[in-house]
């Protein structure tokens, strides 16, 4: 057995474990009204921040990994940017819309009490960062592992 497979049994669990996290988010209540619209505003907003940003993101990710490929001349060093890169603006999507999916059940959670609504903002808040670490280690494990004889 690999010793790869351990990094990799270990990031899958991190991505199981952030799939939870966001079913348990989705199964709190969210039933208001005015700050349902300002909620979805606000989602809006997020969203056409990131499809600007992200184009301009694409463009300079693309434009080095051409310099990439030119000067070093390793297409596995090229595929490794792009990769990250593409699994980088995942994270941050998925991030933002799980973050502003919960922002509205955190104001909901908040009239039962303040430990109710601190539980619900700091299981939205550990998606990104379970995503970033699981995501991560699983890109570069699976890299590694395709491309350490090359």
């Amino acid at each position: 057995m690999s010793i790869l497979f351990f990094p990799i049994l270990v990031s899958l669990f991190s991505l199981v474990f952030t799939y939870f996290l966001v079913r348990k988010i989705n199964q709190a209540p969210s039933d208001l009204g005015k700050e349902a619209e300002i909620s979805q505003a606000i989602k809006e907003g997020a969203v056409a921040y990131l499809k600007r940003e992200y184009k301009m993101l694409a463009l300079v990710a693309l434009f080095l990994s051409l310099i990439l490929g030119v000067f070093m001349k390793n297409f596995s060093i090229v595929s490794g940017f792009l990769l990250g890169a593409i699994f980088s603006a995942t994270v941050g999507y998925v991030g933002m819309m799980v973050s502003t999916k919960t922002n509205l059940k955190v104001i909901n959670a908040a009239k039962k009490g303040l430990g109710e609504s601190l539980d619900l903002s700091f299981k939205g808040g550990s998606v990104t960062g379970f995503l970033v670490a699981g995501l991560g280690l699983f890109l570069v494990s699976v890299f590694y592992s395709l491309t350490k004889n090359l």
